[in-house]
């Protein structure tokens, strides 16, 4: 992959089922809210990434393990592992488990009843397993196309599905509130 299909790939691993969340979130977090939120995330995502772009540069090291090794030592690189490991556990189970609530939510929306979360469960378990076996990105670059024809797809049908709901409530209803 060259550097613009790179950059896409981690954009899509990093937020591909979250473009399809992203409108319910915000009818659940507000109007002035959500927004606010996702920019002070976005500005202090960027600084974050622009300063340890700066450190890698200067001390010519671009291996997070290895920067984290300079500035804190091997003890400290252990249990920064320890402590990113708990994290990256958390975050995966807090977003399975909120994928598996909002898919169910979403389908129930659309067909009119809801099937059990474990259901859910287990549609979601059997579409990310694959993807732990995946070792390099160039497998993706195979289907770079597929995946950016799914992401235009479902933009396009929450689209759908949510001007559906604020038509049929003309333009205005309980859900649209600055903050909940």
């Amino acid at each position: 992959m060259g550097t613009c299909e790179t950059f896409f790939a981690v954009i899509k691993a990093y937020c591909a089922i979250n473009v399809l969340l992203l409108p319910r979130s915000f009818a659940n977090g507000g109007y002035m809210l959500s927004p606010l939120a996702l920019m002070v995330a976005c500005f202090f995502e960027s600084l974050c990434a622009a300063r340890l772009s700066s450190v890698a540069h200067e001390y010519r090291i671009y291996s997070y393990p290895l920067i984290m090794k300079k500035a804190l030592g091997d003890k400290g690189l252990n249990a920064a592992r320890i402590f990113l490991g708990l994290a990256h556990w958390q975050f995966t189970i807090g977003q399975i488990a909120f994928t598996v609530k909002s898919l169910q939510s979403t389908i129930g929306a659309w067909m009119g009843e809801t099937a059990p979360l474990w259901v859910f469960g287990l549609i979601i378990w059997v579409v990310y397993s694959p993807l732990v076996w995946v070792r390099t990105l160039q497998f993706f670059s195979k289907a770079f196309i597929f995946a950016v024809a799914m992401i235009l797809i479902g933009v396009l049908t929450t689209a759908y599905f949510a001007l559906g709901i604020v038509e049929e409530q003309g333009g205005s209803g309980p859900d649209y509130v600055a903050v909940n």
